[in-house]
């Protein structure tokens, strides 16, 4: 489902962008790959923090993912290969498990610390998290940890490493295996399984690889 929040993309400002960014919302509305209109950084560094090493200037991923948690995505025109073209415009989304909401459509200025842009895009990301707040009341952004990743998928990772210590010894005793198929009796059992710890999507579990049944220990967006 794709859906706007009015305190950073009202009715006008979408009528006014909308033969232009209508491509991206059709993708997510019907759930393809978004991936094309990502910036390659996501496959690269986290937040990368002051006192670096120079060499790695630039190569972090935006400070409004790690920090604010929503992603931003080029609506530039696709090209050979699906690759979408990098224009300036830009669709700020904040995406969930089943809906991908639009919180602002800006420019590249919005990274720049300074411009009057990028002013009005702190804004709304800031009034944006303190939405649900009583008026007052504090709250703070996602913190960073030392790696330059955002708390909340660094905990989640270690949770990840501390099933796969616990239950990765007992995956060579069959009656593991039983009980792991027990738990979905509508997929029946291989005689010999190949399973593989692997994440889909943003669920984490284990995989049987020749016959691709997921079983699903760590759905991030239900913990």
């Amino acid at each position: 489902m794709v859906s706007f929040w009015s305190g950073g993309a009202p009715q006008q400002s979408l009528e006014v962008e909308h033969a232009e960014i209508l491509p991206l919302l059709r993708k997510a509305a019907s759930g393809e790959d978004l991936t094309p209109h990502l910036s390659t950084l996501v496959n690269t560094r986290g937040l990368v923090l002051p006192g670096a090493n120079p060499t790695e200037k630039g190569k972090g991923l935006d400070g409004v993912l790690i920090r604010n948690g929503l992603h931003h995505f080029h609506v530039g025109a696709e090209g050979p290969g699906g690759a979408v073209g990098r224009t300036d415009k830009l669709v700020f989304a904040h995406v969930l498990k089943d809906e991908f909401r639009v919180i602002a459509i800006s420019d590249h200025t919005a990274f720049a610390f300074g411009t009057a842009e990028h002013e009005r895009f702190f804004a709304i990301c800031q009034t944006y998290i303190s939405k649900d707040l009583q008026s007052g009341q504090g709250f703070m952004m996602n913190p960073v940890m030392s790696s330059g990743h955002d708390m909340y998928f660094t905990l989640f990772g270690r949770q990840c490493e501390e099933l796969i210590a616990s239950i990765d010894p007992m995956l060579d005793d069959p009656a593991t295996i039983d009980r792991l198929y027990a738990a979905v009796p509508s997929v029946p059992r291989p005689k010999k399984t190949s399973l593989a710890w692997y994440f889909e999507d943003l669920k984490f579990g284990l995989l049987e690889k020749k016959t691709r049944v997921f079983f699903c220990f760590y759905p991030l967006f239900d913990r």
